[in-house]
């Protein structure tokens, strides 16, 4: 006892010593780690049972170690399970997170490299997951390991952002990642035919050293495009009829079985691929004797075929077949036979060595296999109609191409489709099948438009938004002014739970007392998204790190390369042979005897004028 007693003034500060660094091992133990404080409960259990031995021996030297062990078990204790239990208490994902702590036994949880899970201030949860090895990227800014977008096949991009804040640069800059690491096609729909996204696209086709391909109607160098591929005339009829909007499903339906037999007869008849303008002209009404005619020669070989053809005829010079086809087939050679009547007509190639010339146009699915960058313009202000319906034919050949290429090996493809919003009304369908296969057939999408508020409110289609949403693993955010725009942003993005304390006043003071309750906070504040600026976005995506504010750096491409272009020559890698037939042979008439003429009756003889 004298010896405890000489010692006194080491005891208390050892004690108090060790209970504060027991305090920051629970702090430690709690915040950084998965291991349960529990474990420390048995280590207390252990030190006091110990005290009172070596007490009641009388070994007094022990207490020299003993002291400072038990101040600082007890206390790491104490405190700790303070704090367990108001995890527990929290409910949500701090209860879970407490109960998933561990003995000391147990074997630690296997996370990814870099991913970390530890408790901030306010007891909210971080998350942190670093950026996986196996994913490809395009970085966003001058540094690598910034703010990142993935590149990989089936990531696809969303990209909002009002008139002017950079939206389209953000997109340039993505998918030429893709073409220039993955050597992926790229098709660019571009809405509003900017001048800059031109540049852009032939500044990229030269330094990948690729060809360039622009369709364009109001261009009259534009190069010529051949949507009519395939060895099945009913999908072809489908993908160029997507777009065609009529009053009723039964006159689409209509319009499609009449068109689909036209092309049946043509592929049945040898004029297959038919140029676009040759079946659009052989589809009016007025030319359907020519189908008959073709028909009747190939009757022997399609039976089936030829009495389809002749049920056609009768409800062609019905009136009921006049009215249900009649409105179609104007839309159908006004909005795309008329209006792009230059870019689907084929080119025709200079003689070769054997003096035969060739009508030729560009095949997607090859364009695929070349790797090349085409860029469509569809002039929306100007010819919205037009516009609605050939970007529901470009995603449809898009999609369809993108099969075929496939079957000669992977076949890397990027499709970006601009200012989405001004027809979306029409293409959503065919932009929501492009986006849930792409990933199967090499393929990444990436969809601009000014108000997130756009795929739902020009559709009317409730769901359509959050069903496009979930396709998305990446999403650029310019600015968005409208507070339903802000707020689902936010909402996407996430929220993370905290402690939010209030206290109690009185006059004009704090009274001490107060209450605290768990809340859930916005990641990124809805108000964020008004206050960036112009080439300023939000970048957030599903693949692990927290979303981040950032100028997206623009890309400049400068290549001493010539600009690979069609042009007028021979038939390049990229085009396909198109049957030469401009119209179909007359049909033949067949004439018949006159019947004579009834003898006409003399005139009665008149009454003698007396």
């Amino acid at each position: 006892m004298v010896g405890v007693l000489q010692h006194g003034p080491y005891y208390v500060a050892a004690a108090i010593v060790a209970a504060a660094a027991g305090v920051t091992f629970a702090w430690w133990l709690r915040r950084r780690t998965m291991i349960s404080i529990r474990n420390l409960y048995l280590a207390t259990g252990l030190a006091l049972a110990l005290d009172v031995v070596v007490t009641w021996a009388h070994a007094t030297v022990l207490l020299l170690v003993l002291v400072p062990a038990t101040s600082f078990t007890l206390a790491a204790s104490a405190l700790g399970r303070r704090w367990r239990l108001s995890d527990l208490g929290a409910g949500e994902e701090l209860r879970t997170h407490e109960q998933g702590r561990r003995w000391i036994w147990q074997p630690a949880l296997k996370r990814d490299a870099g991913e970390s899970v530890r408790i901030a201030t306010q007891g909210q949860i971080v998350r942190e997951r670093a950026w996986p090895d196996s994913e490809t990227y395009v970085p966003l800014t001058a540094d690598l390991q910034g703010p990142r977008l993935p590149r990989r096949s089936g990531r696809h991009i969303f990209c909002a952002g009002a008139t002017g804040s950079g939206k389209t640069t953000s997109a340039l800059r993505a998918a030429a990642g893709r073409v220039l690491k993955d050597r992926a096609a790229l098709f660019f729909v571009d809405q509003k035919g900017d001048p800059n996204v031109a540049v852009f696209l032939r500044e990229l086709a030269a330094f990948a050293g690729v060809a360039f391909i622009d369709l364009d109607p109001r261009n009259p160098e534009s190069d010529h495009w051949q949507p009519l591929w395939g060895d099945r005339p009913a999908e072809v009829v489908a993908r160029v009829l997507a777009g065609i909007e009529t009053n009723e499903p039964y006159y689409a339906d209509t319009l499609r079985k009449h068109v689909g037999i036209v092309a049946s007869v043509l592929h049945v008849g040898g004029y297959w691929p038919p140029s676009f303008p040759l079946l659009v002209e052989a589809s009016q009404l007025s030319e359907f004797d020519r189908i008959i005619a073709l028909a009747k020669r190939h009757k022997d070989e399609h039976p089936d075929l030829w009495r389809r053809v002749g049920h056609q005829a009768r409800f062609v010079e019905s009136k009921e077949g006049e009215k249900a086809l009649g409105g179609g087939l104007v839309r159908l050679d006004l909005v795309i036979g008329e209006a792009w009547r230059n870019v689907f007509t084929p080119r025709q190639t200079p003689a070769q060595g054997d003096g035969a010339e060739q009508l030729v146009g560009v095949s997607l699915a090859e364009a695929i296999g070349q790797r090349a960058v085409v860029l469509w313009r569809t002039h929306v202000d100007q010819m919205p109609d037009e516009a609605k319906t050939v970007t529901a034919v470009i995603l449809n050949d898009i999609h369809a191409s993108a099969v075929e290429a496939q079957a000669g090996g992977p076949a890397p493809w990027t499709c970006v489709l601009d200012e989405f919003g001004a027809v979306i009304a029409t293409a959503s369908q065919q932009a929501l099948a492009l986006l849930q296969r792409g990933r199967t057939h090499e393929g990444q999408v990436l969809v601009i438009t000014q108000s997130v508020a756009d795929i739902e409110a020009l559709t009317g289609t409730t769901g359509l938004l959050a069903s496009m949403a979930d396709n998305f693993a990446g999403f650029i955010v310019h600015r968005q002014s409208a507070p339903e725009s802000r707020d689902w942003l936010a909402k996407l993005m996430g929220t993370t739970a905290l402690w939010q304390s209030t206290d109690q006043t009185s006059a004009y003071a704090a009274t001490g007392a107060g209450s605290r309750r768990r809340v859930r906070e916005f990641r990124v504040s809805s108000d964020t998204f008004a206050e960036l600026r112009v080439g300023e976005a939000v970048i957030h995506t599903t693949l692990g790190p927290p979303p981040a504010i950032c100028r997206v750096l623009e890309a400049k491409l400068h290549s001493t390369r010539p600009l690979l272009r069609l042009g007028a020559g021979a038939r390049s890698a990229c085009e396909i042979e198109v049957h030469a037939a401009k119209e179909l042979p007359p049909a033949p008439r067949t004439r018949t005897a006159r019947k004579p003429r009834p003898a006409t009756a003399p005139p009665p003889a008149q009454p003698p004028v007396t």
